[in-house]
Order: C-alpha cells, then structure tokens, then sequence
C-alpha cells in the first residue's frame, strides 16, 4: 500500500477444535502462532502487520497488547460492536470504542476492530502510519448498512438468480408463538431461555412420541439435551414463525441421535456445562434440557457445582422426575455435535448416527403445538452460595434491569397512548372538513 509492504496474519482461537468437527487438523495457541509469524514478516523487511482473528474481543485485547509487531487486529467470535463517538442505532449498545486503542509498553499503540455480526454494519478505519510503520492517526467508525448504501449491481445479479425460490422457501409459515422466544445477548448461554426449553421438547418429543421398543417403557429416552451456543437468533412475539426465523435460530443442520451413558458421565456433562460459566464470555457449552432438572451452586470450585440432578424415569406408568444414579443408564436425545466432541464435551461411546436434521425436527414440533408459548419452567436453577445467580442485564434475573424494562414499557404505552390520542384529533379534523366540504359544495349547487 503505497510502496509500503502490510503483512497479514490469521488466527483463530485453540478452542475451534472443540467449536467445529476439524479432524485431525492440530490447532496452536493463537498468540503464540501470531507472534512467530509477526516475527518472521519483521526479519523479512514487512513494516505494517494486521492479524485477522477469530478469538473474541477480549482475548484480541490481549494479543495486540503481547504481540507488539501488531498495529491492526481485526477481530470475530463475540461479535462485539464497537463505535467511536455518538450516531449509532438505539438498539446497539458500544462495548468500546472503534478502534480500541491498545498502549503498549514499549510506547507504541496497536487498534482492534470487530463489527458485530450478520451483516449489519459494514466495518470503515483509516490508519495513518509514519516511514517506520508505526501507528500515528486513526479514523472511521461501522457503517450502518441500511438502504442509504447503494446496493452492489454485480451481487444483486448473482442474488436475483436464486432470490424468488429462496424467497418462497424462508417466507414459508411453520406456525405462531404467542410469546417472546429469547436470546437476546446470547442468554441461552446464561440460563435457562424460553426457545432452548422449545428446542430441547421437539428433540426430546420427537423420539418419546414414537412406540417404545419395548413393554413397561412409555418412551425410549429420559430427556434431551443440547448446547446453548447452538440457538443463534431469537424470535419475535405474536408473530408468524417462518422458515426463515428457523434456519435463522437453527443454522447448523446438526443431527438429532440419541446417545446411552451411565449417571455419573450424565452428570459430568453438566458439571462441565458451568465449569467456565462467564457472563463476559457466555460459553456456549451451557446445556438447554427437557425431561431433566438441574441445580448448579456457581459458589462451589468446578466439577462440584451440580448439586441436584433428576432425569424423567422411563420405566414407570406415570412419569417423575428422579436423581440421576451414577451408576444408572440413561438414554438422552441431543445433536452430533454434542456426541463428536463439539464445545469441548467427551466423545460419546454410545450414539446413534444418521438422526434428522435439527430444524427439521423444530418445524415438526411447532406445527404440532402451533401456537407456541413456551415459558422459563424452572429446569435449570443456578445459585451463587444461597441466593440466585443474578445476570446482570437481565430482566429475569436482575430487578434494576426488570425496572428499567418495565419503564421502557411505560414510556412506550405513554407514547402510543399520546400517538393514538393525536390520530384521534387527526381523524375528527378530517371528518369535520370533509362535512365542511361537503355542506359548502351542496350550498354550491343550490
């Protein structure tokens, strides 16, 4: 760039491994990895370095902060938004500033960007840099990709070829919620959400429903479970559910199989669901179950934060929940993602393979139960010691933020309220000109 050479360096996170089916494709510390080949673009002459990750905002704080040839870190995986100054949209809150500036201490700065996620911004920075490559001047800030931008020509070709028949199958109405289905801020990572309690009873549902193999069995599993991590898109109250809003929630396609362990890998399972449960990083390992219960005390040190855990019986003419044995064999629905060791979680020795599609399996369960009004049902309790977890931010869990809400709510009702009140006066003072206009032009004809 102009007869300055610029190195790039990608990266993402170790934990891919743990994240995606990868294979045998070893993964390094991302640091580590970025700081060798920074190292290797310095000796070769290169003056301006960038690194593209996929670690998340606060562990691209830390990179630029150690790798001091970094002057720019492009950066993924939390979807943060950041923006510099005032004039971004109500709804998108800053988490910092755009770019982060990172002061290191040998004097010099390195910037960090993200720009959210799903398209929505586009991100902008312009960076000055003297004759050593050093970082001097900044400026930009995301850009609101809102219909101001002119479409590309060239992309909107390619798109109208496939836009009717996409169009036909997303708008597609698989039924309605008469509810809010949740995971704004990614709460199905925090707690137990409304839409994980829906997807985890079309899993669970979807093989209970079907004969049980075998006499004194009324299902052939105890429950279901699935990573929070996998809901990625809520959807909105009193509203039709289109296709589109499933493969908006559920984009993975993942199979739905059933997996047989004993108690005490159950419960580990879930010990290993919290042992890093953050409301910074918001882990998306947090299990969403149906037919199980579970009590976690975050007070305790991991691997001893489960302190209750009770499965639906199977073997049973009414069916109850039971503390789960460890020494008991328990049948649990979940996806392929789960049973392959996605989110860090252990192989499963015992799982069936070639189950249906995820989405495929919500469609079902919400044209069966249309309209949907899923609700929090208490499955999951988190304690801190003797009292509830409080969330900050959220209005389940944190009453400042309950406040707020409803406050939010009152003002809107105040503003509808005074709205309808002025398209009242509206309408009166049309129907009086219009019988003005009327009785004027008949004194007209007269």
């Amino acid at each position: 760039v102009d007869n300055m050479r610029v190195g790039i360096v990608g990266a993402v996170l170790p934990e891919t491994r743990f994240l995606s089916n990868t294979g045998a494709v070893k993964f390094e510390d991302e640091m580590k990895s970025i700081k060798q080949e920074a190292e290797k673009l310095e000796t070769s002459g290169v003056k301006v370095i960038v690194a593209i990750t996929h670690s998340g905002y606060p562990r691209d704080i830390e990179i630029v902060k150690q790798v001091t040839q970094l002057d720019l870190l492009v950066g993924g995986h939390t979807n943060t938004f950041l923006y510099h100054g005032s004039g971004y949209p109500k709804e998108n809150t800053p988490e910092g500033d755009y770019p982060t500036v990172v002061n290191r201490s040998d004097g010099s700065k390195g910037l960090v960007v993200q720009d959210y996620w799903f398209g929505k911004f586009l991100g902008f920075l312009r960076v000055d840099f003297d004759n050593d490559g050093k970082v001097v001047n900044w400026t930009g800030n995301p850009i609101l990709l809102d219909s101001s931008v002119e479409e590309d020509k060239g992309m909107l070709e390619v798109i109208d070829c496939y836009k009717e028949n996409v169009t036909r199958a997303i708008s597609e109405v698989i039924g309605i919620s008469k509810v809010k289905l949740e995971q704004e801020n990614k709460i199905c990572r925090l707690r137990e959400c409304n839409l994980g309690n829906l997807i985890a009873d079309a899993f669970f549902a979807h093989y209970a429903d079907k004969e049980s193999s075998e006499p004194g069995l009324w299902s052939d599993v105890n429950g279901a479970l699935f990573n929070g991590g996998a809901v990625r898109a809520p959807i909105p109250q009193a509203h039709n559910i289109t296709m589109g809003h499933i493969l908006a929630t559920m984009p993975f396609g993942m199979s739905v199989v059933i997996m047989t362990l004993n108690g005490s890998e159950l419960r580990n399972m879930f010990e290993y669901s919290v042992s890093e449960y953050s409301y910074q990083k918001k882990e998306g390992r947090f299990l969403q179950v149906s037919g199980i219960r579970v009590t976690y005390n975050l007070h305790f040190p991991r691997n001893c934060r489960v302190v209750s855990l009770q499965v639906l019986c199977r073997r049973c003419n009414v069916p109850r929940y039971e503390e789960v044995n460890d020494t008991g064999v328990y049948r649990i629905v979940t996806t392929d993602y789960i049973t392959k060791g996605g989110d860090g979680y252990p192989r499963a020795a015992n799982a069936t393979s070639g189950g249906p599609a995820d989405y495929s399996v919500l469609v079902d369960h919400i044209r069966k139960m249309t309209p949907v009004k899923s609700a929090i049902e208490g499955r999951i309790t988190l304690l801190n010691g003797s009292e509830p977890v409080v969330i900050p931010g959220d209005p389940l869990t944190d009453p400042s933020a309950r406040q707020e809400e409803t406050l939010a709510a009152r003002l809107l009702s105040g503003a509808l309220e005074k709205l309808n009140y002025s398209l009242n006066g509206f309408y009166r003072t049309a129907r009086l000109i219009k019988r003005k206009f009327f009785e004027n032009f008949r004194r007209l004809k007269m």
